[in-house]
């Protein structure tokens, strides 16, 4: 995952997180639900860094495991989004802090942004790299001459 459930705690507060993820009347974070929208989070930012990025992520000098700044804060503002519905509406704030992450990483993932440290790239041929098509087609099976009068 991209953001533990303390670091979540320590950008959103831990009443936010007990609104998100706790029964009604609660007043204790359910770890269990968190780190479930924390999971989905990362699942969707994978989505999108795969198509760029080996997973899991690493800097491309080092190759050591590493998780940008940037990108915590995107898996953070996924995961509010994710969290809301049962227990906390969503907001206009929530829901446009989640829009724009979705827009930073389709950045990222196409080299328009970089998420603040350079990481090891994907050696899979995941999209054609250009160059040239060729269709060849044999004889014609209709023609004027086979049709007759149709």
């Amino acid at each position: 995952m991209y953001l533990t459930a303390p670091e979540f705690i320590d950008r959103f507060t831990e009443r936010e997180a007990v609104m998100l993820t706790a029964p009604t009347g609660s007043s204790t974070v359910d770890n269990a639900r968190l780190e479930q929208g924390l999971a989905d989070a990362s699942a969707v930012v994978d989505g999108y860094l795969a198509r760029r990025f080996a997973l899991p992520l690493r800097d491309a000098s080092t190759m050591a495991p590493v998780v940008p700044e940037m990108i915590k804060r995107l898996s953070g503002d996924i995961a509010r989004y994710l969290l809301t519905g049962t227990h906390i509406r969503e907001t206009d704030a929530i829901r446009n802090r989640y829009q724009d992450a979705l827009k930073m990483l389709d950045l990222i993932a196409t080299g328009k942004l970089s998420p603040g440290i350079e990481l090891a790239m994907t050696t899979s041929a995941s999209a054609p790299a250009g160059g040239s098509s060729a269709v060849r087609s044999g004889g014609r099976m209709f023609g004027a001459d086979t049709l007759g009068s149709f």
